[in-house]
């Protein structure tokens, strides 16, 4: 990622046209429009989408992922994709698989040559980030004392973006805290 800093520093007045040409790459994430967020969010789902049909048909045969939200969606994140041992044992093309679904990388039909210097220790990092910030919300109060914000960038870091697909407002609040309460009941 480009520093959005040196980005204004070096454009100037054509920051928003650096910021168009570039997209999100460059945005803090309190700096970007809410349509700016929406687009981004269902692009994110959409590689989820498509990373977890691809393991599906590697692992079972079959040519539909999980659908969104279902148990068999989160035990595969839960269980295999956010677990240390995992990552150390899975195939090149499992850890592409998984850094698509948790939003790592932007496909998860990179060369597997890079995967042993750079996918894989990018999960593992990852994997230990997930493991402290679970910690973290246990410490600060668990999911109760998260705003709504907090609980969705919290269930999107875990690969949960699309949980509360077709629901707003409170809904979409409710199902994203009984996904995130599930995930830290896990450990």
């Amino acid at each position: 990622m480009i520093p959005f800093s040196l980005i204004l520093i070096i454009c100037g007045e054509m920051t928003p046209l650096a910021v168009l040409a570039l997209g999100n790459a460059v945005t803090p994430f309190t700096c970007r429009v809410p349509a700016q967020i929406k687009k981004a969010r269902v692009q994110r789902a959409a590689r989820k989408r498509a990373a977890l049909a691809a393991h599906q048909a590697q692992a079972q045969g079959s040519v539909t992922g999980p659908a969104p939200g279902s148990d068999a969606e989160f035990e595969l994140l839960a269980s295999e994709f956010a677990q240390p041992r995992w990552v150390e044992r899975a195939s090149a093309q499992e850890i592409l698989q998984a850094c698509a679904a948790l939003g790592l990388v932007r496909t998860h039909t990179r060369p597997p040559a890079l995967v042993s210097w750079l996918y894989r220790p990018r999960l593992r990092r990852f994997v230990e980030y997930l493991a402290l910030d679970d910690e973290l919300i246990r410490q600060g109060g668990g999911v109760p004392a998260m705003e709504a914000v907090e609980v969705r960038i919290a269930v999107e870091e875990r690969g949960g973006v699309g949980v509360a697909d077709g629901k707003e407002g409170w809904e979409a609040e409710r199902e994203e805290r009984r996904w995130l309460e599930r995930w830290l009941e896990r450990a």
